[in-house]
């Protein structure tokens, strides 16, 4: 979803402004789960709560992505965070 989305935007704006875009979405994915594991609103108000930390991450990831001239970049990227 990733690739599509900020490749469709860096059409349309600057690769930053994309990945920020690209990077809130990804911040919207995880809500879903948050709210069913019963910290939503705790990972949303905490300063240096989950929400901070996945949308940094994902700028990461959107970068890998940039770089890499492929969506793979990206993946690769996020499950090495995951391993850690």
């Amino acid at each position: 979803m990733r690739g599509a989305v900020q490749a469709n935007l860096s059409r349309q704006c600057p690769f930053w402004k994309a990945n920020i875009l690209t990077s809130l979405l990804f911040v919207l994915l995880h809500i879903p789960g948050w709210f069913f594991m019963g910290v939503l609103w705790e990972n949303l108000t905490q300063p240096a709560g989950w929400a901070l930390s996945i949308f940094l991450v994902s700028l990461g990831f959107g970068y890998a992505a940039h770089r890499s001239r492929s969506v793979l970049g990206g993946v690769i990227a996020h499950f090495l965070n995951n391993l850690f």
